[in-house]
């Protein structure tokens, strides 16, 4: 299907028929292409190559992308090259709740010789991510990873003709020669996938890769290293294994005793990131087979290499607006800094933020907790300590002081008085609907914090306020009935939603950002504090109020939703910086 030839000049060449449907025109001499990273790394790492398979994939359009290149080593190390269409430069792991962060050039995947570990290797040295071990499936076969993209565009198209450009000087010449060969004698294998019922951009692309031997037959089984929901690559729920429709293909590694198994499908389910491979690590023997057998243990998320514009380790988010309100704020998206670099929205409990900007003002920070237990936490991490809103899975929902603050000082409250402020239960039909539990005014007038304030912060989501300081940010904490990012229509604009978090198998707790006019709060604001300062002044300590005094008022909107805003008592625009 394909002729091939080696240039004298050190350039290896790689030149597609026409009998190739879906081939692209030109020719790609981009050093990122799977073809070219596969031949570099090879004569880099001196490593002989006994075969090189080219992998594509027949989009829903008839194009061919690029799946890969697969090499095997003389050593028998099993080589995968992704047909990524961007770089990749940091790896982004979760493993059981614990997330860490290892900054490398995503170049291949290897497959030890025993079929039992692999890593994620490195394109700018020999750094590797090391990966749990693969998965047992009988008759010789191993399922090796699980890889997800948001939908074929984020594969190479293929070209007519790719160029490695590769000065070979120095590089010994059986490894020369040993590339040249694998290169001339490249096998090509097209995998294709029927379109998914719904439209595909409404579905995940799946791609499983089996390992096994010449005489291993086809797996059929439902083992495919599916994203698991709750999870840090979909936002929404996946439909049962027993639904998905798999395609399966086999690919000969030519001139070897291995043989490879690519399985393709359609996932009901929207990601979080671009692309993410699924380590499936070890399952007990005992596990039946159901949707646990698909549950990722360890999963790992690949972020692209253009990184946002980024402030002090904060990484930049735009999160659009939804344009069909005409009552929709002049500026029509939302921007936030975040640290670690995450994409948004946050799946993962805590989820800390503010409004404002690392380097300059901003408000308090606050936290959102989610338990397993489905009760949901909000409180504030710097100035009001002592105070926190429950929203109990059971329907009791408080707001008021906490307990461990009682503790430790008695005297803020009264004999007899309850701590909690306010009392109140969801709606009677709050399983069908969104409900608006709790919101956090934010005036873009009143950000009192400078970053003198918040040295050895943790990570933190910064939503960036309005620049007209009439207006201010809502941050709504919102009970949903379903996984799936919530779609507002007759209701205020919403600017974006920082986090998605799952209370059980059919809800979640959102956080949504939106800008507002501040006339309303600002009304209340003055009317409280005016009262304040008399109440002050009739106790004889009117003088002694200092200028950077804190305060936090709460009330009930419109519709009953309780809110809660900080401000500085004297109308002053910051606190005075630290010593």
């Amino acid at each position: 299907m394909c002729a091939n030839r080696a240039n004298s000049a050190g350039n290896l060449k790689l030149d597609w028929t026409t009998k190739l449907r879906g081939v692209a025109s030109g020719t790609d001499t981009d050093a990122a292409s799977p073809f070219a990273r596969a031949c570099r790394t090879l004569l880099r790492t001196r490593q002989t190559c006994s075969c090189l398979t080219m992998v594509l994939f027949r989009d829903p359009n008839g194009s061919l992308r690029w799946f890969g290149v697969f090499a095997e080593t003389t050593a028998r190390r099993l080589l995968y090259f992704p047909g990524f269409s961007e770089s990749y430069r940091y790896i982004r792991t979760e493993h059981r709740g614990a997330r860490s962060e290892v900054h490398l050039l995503v170049d291949h995947l290897a497959l030890e010789d025993d079929l039992n570990h692999w890593a994620i290797v490195s394109g700018d040295s020999e750094k590797e991510q090391r990966i749990d071990q693969t998965i047992p499936l009988g008759q010789k076969r191993v399922l090796w990873f699980g890889m997800t993209t948001k939908g074929p565009k984020f594969l190479r198209p293929v070209r007519a003709s790719n160029i490695a450009r590769e000065l070979v000087r120095g590089v010994p010449t059986e490894v020369q020669n040993g590339l040249v060969r694998a290169t001339r004698s490249a096998s090509v294998e097209v995998i294709t996938i029927d379109t998914p019922r719904a439209a595909p951009y409404q579905q995940a692309l799946h791609f499983a890769v089996i390992v096994g031997n010449q005489s291993s037959p086809l797996y059929r089984g439902r083992v495919l290293a599916i994203p698991d929901e709750p999870g840090p690559f979909v936002r929404s729920q996946p439909l049962s294994p027993i639904a998905y429709e798999s395609r399966n293909h086999r690919v000969v590694l030519s001139g070897t005793t291995h043989a490879l198994q690519v399985a393709t499908v359609w996932v009901p389910a929207d990601m979080v990131g671009s692309v993410g491979f699924t380590c499936p690590g070890r399952i007990p023997f005992h596990t039946k087979i159901s949707r646990k057998l698909t549950t990722a243990i360890k999963s790992l998320r690949l972020l692209l290499a253009r990184r946002p514009e980024s402030s002090r380790g904060f990484e930049r988010n735009s999160l659009g607006v939804d344009s069909q309100h005409t009552d929709a704020p002049t500026t029509q998206q939302l921007n936030c800094w975040v640290k670690p670099p995450t994409v948004l929205p946050i799946t993962k409990p805590p989820l800390r933020f503010a409004v404002g900007s690392p380097d300059g003002a901003s408000s308090n920070s606050w936290v959102l907790q989610v338990k397993k237990t489905g009760d949901v936490y909000i409180s504030c991490r710097d100035s009001f300590q002592d105070w926190k809103v429950s929203l109990h899975a059971s329907g009791r929902w408080r707001l008021g002081l906490t307990s461990e603050a009682i503790r430790e000082r008695p005297q803020l409250l009264p004999v007899g008085a309850d701590r909690a402020w306010d009392k109140w239960s969801p709606p009677p039909d709050h399983a069908e609907k969104v409900v608006f539990a709790f919101q956090i005014v934010f005036p873009s007038r009143d950000l009192f914090l400078t970053p003198a304030h918040r040295e050895g912060d943790k990570a933190l989501v910064f939503v960036e306020p309005h620049p007209n300081p009439a207006m201010m940010t809502v941050i709504s904490v919102c009970i949903v009935p379903s996984l799936d990012p919530v779609v507002f229509d007759k209701i205020e604009p919403v600017a974006g939603i920082l986090a998605v978090i799952p209370l059980d198998i059919t809800r979640s707790v959102q956080l949504l950002a939106n800008y507002e006019d501040a006339s309303g709060f600002e009304g209340f604001w003055d009317e409280t504090t005016a009262k304040l300062k008399e109440r002050a002044t009739a106790s004889g300590h009117g003088e002694s109020l200092p200028e950077d005094l804190l305060v936090l008022v709460n009330g009930i909107r419109e519709g009953g939703i309780r809110w809660v805003g900080a401000s500085l008592l004297n109308g002053g625009s910051t606190i005075p910086e630290l010593n």
